[in-house]
């Protein structure tokens, strides 16, 4: 992001190119991460989902079972891509907060992008490298390290792993890239990180209704 504010932009793949190239691999990895894994059962969880889709096999006459296995296919699809509609609402939150420093939307656009991407890395890199070997070890232990597991796994801890990394990351680009004071640079960072948070879990529900209106 630094590069490119200053025109060395020829020194590094384009944000948005490397959004997507992360993004692909991620999603061919994603389902041995166990992270944005939902499928058409945890969806039917949510009553007003079960509704939705129960007044549409009712109205098309197609068996649950027919319909479940086109869902899950088409939302693997979506998953891929409705990510990056948050990069657009995360510059928002920030041109908010950074109002009166200088800086352009399109500014804005560029680190949001690398945020993105970023979280995309740092979700496989703790799903794969820190996650499954923990997992594997703890399993070994015994019902003890079962239990212990099940607790680093729970929606709390990945949520506390995630958004602390997400901070860490904000807090070091808004020092080098925008020359933020420290302060104002870690309050930004902890409040953003939180809106990326926001931003992953509404991407959940969008994501329903992106599939079951294509599906």
């Amino acid at each position: 992001s630094n590069a490119f504010f200053h025109g060395g932009r020829s020194r590094y793949t384009k944000p948005l190119t490397l959004f997507i190239i992360i993004n692909l691999i991620f999603f061919v990895a994603q389902p041995r991460t166990g992270l944005f894994g939902s499928k058409y059962m945890e969806y039917m969880n949510n009553r007003a989902h079960l509704a939705t889709v129960q007044r549409h096999l009712r109205q098309t006459g197609e068996s649950q079972q027919s319909y479940m296995a086109r869902f899950d296919a088409n939302l693997q699809d979506q998953k891929k891509s409705s990510l990056i509609l948050g990069v657009p609402v995360l510059a928002l939150f920030m041109a908010i907060l950074f109002a009166g420093s200088g800086r352009t939307y399109a500014e804005h656009l560029v680190f949001s992008v690398q945020v993105f991407a970023f979280l995309l890395v740092y979700i496989g890199l703790v799903a794969l490298i820190l996650l499954g070997p923990l997992s594997l070890a703890l399993h070994a232990i015994g019902p003890v390290g079962v239990s212990i597991m099940q607790t680093l796994q729970g929606d709390n801890t990945i949520a506390a792993i995630l958004l602390t990394g997400l901070a860490a990351y904000m807090y070091a680009g808004f020092r080098r890239a925008y020359d933020t004071h420290r302060t104002r640079a870690a309050i930004n960072a902890v409040i953003l990180s939180g809106a990326v948070g926001l931003l992953v879990m509404l991407n959940h529900n969008v994501l329903f209704y992106t599939t079951f209106w294509t599906t």
